[in-house]
């Protein structure tokens, strides 16, 4: 999003303006976003003087979390869910699916995302390695659909199928730009 300063900021607001209930240690929302505490400590310590985010120290942590207090909380939390959305939105629907080794968003949102004039981005498709049960993707992607305000698509590629250099449709989605989805486990703040 050229409306923000760099990749990690806007990952950062959608970090945190897409789950304001939700306070976060430095350590785990660096974990979060990808990128080291010192890069992550720089942004918050700037996003905090400006009061976008409150604060608070328990013991040797600080905690913080989005001020949705803030008059424009609301508009930054719509400018994080359209450039950097389904990046924090989808390691916590799809982490709580078994089978899934692996997952990814790939075609029109991963390659606007990857800096290819794309026109209108009018739904989001996504890869999930593995064998996961397909009633759960399915559900999987109605949350997705609601959270994100675009349309899922969750597309389940088994492991022989995802080596196979010859399927087309493998081919296709490996020849464009991709998107890695962290999945994790929960992890209290």
């Amino acid at each position: 999003m050229p409306l923000l300063r760099s990749e990690t900021q806007g990952r950062l607001l959608a970090e945190l303006f897409l789950h304001p209930d939700r306070e976060y240690s430095l350590r785990s929302l660096a974990k979060g976003v990808g990128v080291s505490p010192p890069t992550i400590q720089r942004d918050v310590d700037r996003l905090v003087k400006a009061a976008f985010l409150h604060e608070k120290r328990v013991g040797n942590s600080r905690l913080v979390r989005a001020a949705i207090d803030h008059p424009v909380f609301q508009q930054l939390a719509d400018i994080a869910l359209f450039g950097y959305g389904p990046l924090a939105i989808l390691p916590d629907i799809l982490s709580r699916i078994s089978g899934i080794s692996d997952a990814f968003i790939f075609g029109s949102w991963a390659a606007r995302y990857s800096g290819q004039a794309v026109g209108h981005v009018g739904d989001l498709d996504v890869a999930v390695i593995g064998h996961p049960p397909r009633r759960d993707l399915f559900q999987a992607a109605e949350q997705a659909s609601r959270r994100l305000k675009i349309e899922t698509n969750i597309q389940r590629i088994g492991p022989e199928q995802w080596e196979d250099e010859k399927d087309p449709f493998v081919a296709s989605i490996r020849s464009s730009p991709r998107l890695q989805i962290r999945l994790f486990e929960e992890e209290a703040p």
